[in-house]
């Protein structure tokens, strides 16, 4: 994947995590996706394809989430669809894709439209909706997260390698005909926060002995 050193502008607020839930929260995630599209060259538009509030509202009632980022005045700033899959047949394209061999029998979720606003791009945006991701995943019980990248979209590539994604398969979209990559990364919840650096130390020397 494509290799970049990790430059942000520090930022002079804390954005708010927000799970959106209305229509009227749905019409401004639409908007957003809208406002990222109309900041990219045409050819660049494949990389975020547009969305409907009836398309939301059905992921929603289905038990998927969209998870956002807010500025102190309220306005979304980023957001991604982190979808439930119950099989790995569910995700698009899925024929063919090597990856399943050794994680066939396991239900991933799948990230969708991961975007910032085009003023609050090179924040560390990206990498707070993905670390949201893989927090709402855990709470569902899904070990694996998996995201479909078209190849050029070298600030996608660039923020889940930053989270330690990495390189699961690749393949050409069988409508549009254009390349992409799935990356995707196994998560494990981490040591109760509770525990001393010693204890912590003490949890994973036992935990690796069960596990050889």
């Amino acid at each position: 994947m494509l290799k970049t050193m990790k430059q942000f502008v520090n930022l002079d607020f804390e954005p708010i995590a927000v799970r959106l839930n209305s229509a009227e929260e749905f019409a401004e995630a639409v908007e957003l996706i809208e406002t990222v599209r109309a900041s990219l060259k045409e050819e660049e538009k494949v990389y975020l394809l547009p969305k409907t509030v009836d398309f939301m509202t059905k992921l929603h009632r289905a038990g998927n989430v969209v998870l956002g980022l807010r500025n102190e005045e309220g306005l979304l700033i980023g957001l991604t669809v982190v979808r439930k899959m119950h099989h790995w047949t569910d995700i698009p394209n899925f024929e063919g894709l090597p990856f399943i061999e050794f994680i066939y029998n396991q239900t991933p979720c799948l990230l969708q439209s991961v975007c910032t606003h085009p003023e609050y791009r090179s924040m560390g945006l990206a990498d707070r909706l993905l670390k949201s991701a893989e927090e709402w995943c855990l709470k569902k019980e899904r070990s694996r997260i998996v995201a479909r990248i078209v190849i050029g979209n070298k600030g996608s590539l660039s923020a889940f390698e930053r989270n330690e994604f990495e390189v699961l398969s690749e393949g050409i979209d069988k409508e549009d005909g254009y390349k992409f990559v799935y990356v995707g990364k196994k998560i494990v919840a981490p040591l109760v926060e509770d525990f001393s650096p010693a204890e912590q130390e003490t949890e994973t020397s036992v935990t690796a002995i069960f596990n050889t």
